[in-house]
């Protein structure tokens, strides 16, 4: 989970620092597969760890969360871009992303988690093991 955000931070920091269309837009790309890491993890981490009877209502709140983000994204690019640029607009995105690493560094594995790799150890193999 934290390797997907320090992609994400990375990159998003690469988008402000682009000097053409094309590194923008694979900056852009390689961020979504960051965002995406985090993200899907992030809904399996909440729906493993809290309790049965509000566990519904927390991965609603976790997957509505895109729109506060977008709100804040459009707060940030009225105040920020016409004073020093869409470069500034992306630098800025990283303060979000450092945030979620600090808060993920305290976060442990859920019980479910660490139950499931020590019942069945003969799955646990490696991506390169996959596709051998």
């Amino acid at each position: 989970m934290i390797g997907s955000i320090l992609v994400y931070s990375i990159f998003t920091a690469a988008c402000g620092l682009a000097q053409t269309i094309w590194q923008l837009g694979i900056f852009r790309f390689l961020l979504g597969l960051g965002m995406g890491g985090e993200w899907t993890s992030g809904a399996a981490l909440v729906s493993e760890t809290w309790p049965d009877k509000h566990r519904g209502k927390a991965v609603a709140l976790m997957q509505s969360g895109w729109a506060i983000g977008y709100a804040a994204a459009a707060i940030v690019v009225a105040i920020v871009l016409p004073r020093f640029g869409w470069r500034a607009v992306f630098l800025i995105g990283i303060l979000p992303a450092l945030l979620t690493l600090w808060i993920r560094r305290g976060v442990e594995e859920s019980e479910i988690w660490l139950r499931s790799r020590t019942a069945h150890p003969e799955t646990q193999v490696s991506v390169r093991e996959i596709f051998r």
